[in-house]
């Protein structure tokens, strides 16, 4: 109960919460000497610390999970977790739920180490909130990161190259927002029906 209470806190955003559950749940399981229960508090810790930005903490704290089981515990309920993970993701996407998303891609990454899922969707968590340069600035640092297969990152680059072609700057730019601004608003003025816009 504690560990879908703990599940739950975490997909709404709510860390203090999830991070109170997971402590409940290691405690318990210290109580009864369950070293899978302890591997699942670990788990909701780090993927709650991946919710949170904290990537480099959440891979140490699920490098910690990893030690209190067998590996062949490990073994076989990694990959029945990355699985839920992964077809949960993937069907909050398709849904376009960004937040629960995240949530899930954050244990895939916590299970298999495959982090870009993650920052991909994070990316897209941002653009559908409006922060667009945010996540265009989270996209160019996927591009460029050799950890991301190559056929993603040359397809991000692709569609980076064509926004900041029509910026004229790059995603980075504090200039990023008032280039493309302008060019929208000047192309506004040229194709207007009104002639005094058109002769501005």
């Amino acid at each position: 109960a504690h560990l879908f209470l703990g599940y739950f806190w975490s997909v709404s955003g709510k860390s203090s919460f999830a991070f109170a559950e997971a402590d409940i749940v290691e405690e318990k399981s210290n109580e009864s000497n369950d070293s899978q229960l302890k591997y699942l508090a670990q788990s909701l810790r780090s993927i709650t610390m991946y919710q949170a930005g904290w990537d480099k903490l959440a891979a140490d704290e699920s490098m910690k999970a990893r030690q209190n089981v067998s590996t062949g515990q490990v073994s076989r309920h990694k990959h029945e977790v990355a699985v839920i993970h992964l077809l949960m993701g993937s069907l909050y996407v398709k849904e376009k739920d960004f937040d629960k998303a995240r949530f899930f891609w954050g244990g895939f990454a916590n299970e298999t180490g495959i982090l870009w899922p993650y920052q991909v969707c994070d990316a897209a968590g941002d653009f559908q909130a409006g922060n667009v340069q945010q996540g265009l600035q989270k996209v160019k640092i996927i591009s460029q990161d050799p950890a991301v297969p190559k056929p993603v990152r040359d397809e991000l680059a692709v569609q980076l190259q064509k926004v900041e072609a029509t910026a004229g700057s790059s995603v980075n730019s504090s200039l990023f927002w008032p280039s493309i601004l302008g060019k929208i608003v000047w192309q506004e003025f040229r194709s207007s029906s009104q002639q005094s816009l058109n002769k501005f």
